[in-house]
């Protein structure tokens, strides 16, 4: 786990006048979660970005822990990502023609030279990527994902974002184009197996029934917190 500490934060293009994204402070402590609310533009898009070292800030700090990944390089940054950070948006990226379990093992074996559908690597990851194969609500690890519907592709996600044990997910609408219960399923998946992995979970949503179960909430408008900081949930 990983704690998140924001001061001073800007974020300005050239061809605009005042900055896209201004965050005086923001704090998550190791372990929590938290939820960022707003309409999309321009300023959410870059507050997730910096976050998650995709881009750095014009000005400020982005410390997760003691590294302030604002003032890594492109190379260095990426390498923390890959290292402590796990990604997860409606876009999930999976590879046609493989089975759930070849999707959520492949990241683990690039490199290796194995072909698809013949993964070879530690068979402690297949072990666990059955389990959260599992606890994403998926039952036949064996099945093609080119089968699969939204939701259930959004499990495979899950389940392969979390099998490196990061340190921190951070998930961009991960239930926005879902039907109510679909989006309750996996609202329910991300927040069970964020807590079970003891995990730091950086959520932008405008779910309510997600927001309503997080730790803390952050309203963002025009790239400008509304409040001072978190908001702690009512319990």
């Amino acid at each position: 786990m990983l704690a998140l500490d924001l001061a001073d934060v800007t974020v300005s293009y050239r061809d605009r006048g005042n900055p896209e994204l201004s965050v005086a402070r923001l704090q998550l402590a190791r372990g929590e979660t938290m939820a960022v609310t707003g309409r999309a533009d321009i300023g959410k898009r870059a507050l997730h970005n910096v976050i998650a070292g995709l881009e750095r800030p014009t000005t400020g700090r982005v410390l997760w822990g003691e590294v302030d990944i604002a003032a890594l390089p492109a190379p260095k940054r990426d390498l923390w990502r890959a290292r402590h950070m796990g990604l997860m948006s409606r876009e999930t990226n999976l590879f046609p023609g493989l089975s759930i379990m070849d999707n959520v093992l492949l990241p683990t074996g690039l490199g290796r030279n194995t072909g698809f559908g013949f993964w070879r690597g530690p068979s402690v990851l297949r072990e666990r990527a059955t389990m959260l194969i599992e606890r994403a609500g998926l039952t036949e690890p064996g099945r093609l994902v080119d089968d699969l519907d939204r939701n259930e592709r959004r499990g495979v996600a899950l389940a392969r974002m979390l099998l490196k044990r990061p340190d921190i997910l951070l998930v961009d609408d991960p239930t926005g184009d879902l039907a109510p219960r679909a989006a309750e399923a996996i609202g329910d998946s991300l927040l069970a197996l964020a807590r079970e992995e003891r995990v730091t979970f950086v959520a932008f949503t405008d779910d309510e029934r997600l927001i309503g179960r997080m730790d803390h909430v952050v309203p963002l408008r025009a790239g400008r917190i509304l409040s001072e900081g978190c908001v702690e949930m009512a319990s």
